[in-house]
């Protein structure tokens, strides 16, 4: 039996690496390996957002993803064991955490034994099975029932409290809440080639972003919350409108 030790941080009480009566075992949801469609053809919804064009196809190997962005209660675990620097602004346990750079995502989702989804990965997760969708619910129009972005709420909901809004294989708050690191380097150009399980650049001086956030608009042009819409930002950067998730490669250990 592993003894479990309680330790403070900050106000909450975290045992075992779990924050007390918030904290729950990551639950992550597995996507098939297979080709899928990527970025922007015609779609008038992203067609003007930086980078997005042309669409391309990319052959993805099977992966697991977090069904939700990573709550502040998980990444209090991991700043209690001493892996993980704290975040720059406070909130709800189960909020999203957000103000971390995207060194501190990374190292979250080491300590996880995980790592950062790849923008790819990321974009497939949010297109769904089949022929992809403009929005990770399907076609319809964002609404606050499916997703927080600009109007909403003012703040990011606690994770997973749009249910409307998930994928069909489960996976919540892929538009909107708070937008989401990727592992690549940003690149405006990355899609001028299909590709299978790209990496994006080996080097850069942004990080790839996915998913808008609570004060972003949801309008028909440069869309935040279109699946294929992209962002990139100074990996050291930190804002209380960006948050993460981990993706694992199956059959491959991640140390």
């Amino acid at each position: 039996m592993r003894a479990t030790v309680g330790i403070r941080a900050g106000a909450w009480l975290v045992i075992g690496g779990c924050i007390v009566g918030a904290c729950a075992a990551p639950s992550m949801v597995r996507i098939a390996a297979g080709p899928f469609r990527m970025g922007c053809d015609l779609d008038r919804r992203c067609g003007t957002t930086e980078g997005a064009s042309p669409g391309h196809d990319v052959t993805l190997s099977a992966f697991e993803i977090d069904r939700t962005e990573v709550t502040r209660a998980a990444y209090a675990g991991c700043v209690a064991a001493g892996a993980c620097a704290a975040p720059g602004c406070d909130g709800a346990p189960e909020q999203p955490v957000s103000c971390v750079s995207w060194r501190d995502a990374r190292e979250f989702c080491t300590w996880r034994h995980a790592r950062l989804p790849t923008e790819a990965e990321w974009e497939r997760a949010a297109r769904g099975p089949g022929e992809g969708r403009p929005f990770p619910w399907g076609n319809a129009a964002p609404s606050c029932a499916r997703a927080n972005y600009l109007g909403c709420t003012g703040g990011p909901r606690p994770v997973g409290q749009t249910p409307a809004g998930s994928t069909p294989d489960g996976i919540a708050d892929l538009a909107g809440n708070v937008s989401e690191w990727v592992a690549d380097w940003f690149s405006g150009d990355a899609y001028r080639a299909s590709a299978s399980d790209p990496q994006g650049p080996a080097t850069g001086e942004l990080r790839g972003v996915r998913g808008g956030a609570y004060d972003d608009p949801a309008g028909d042009a440069d869309n935040p919350l279109h699946v294929a819409a992209r962002d990139a930002a100074p990996p050291d950067r930190r804002l209380p409108t960006r948050g993460f998730r981990c993706a694992r490669s199956v059959g491959v250990k991640t140390p």
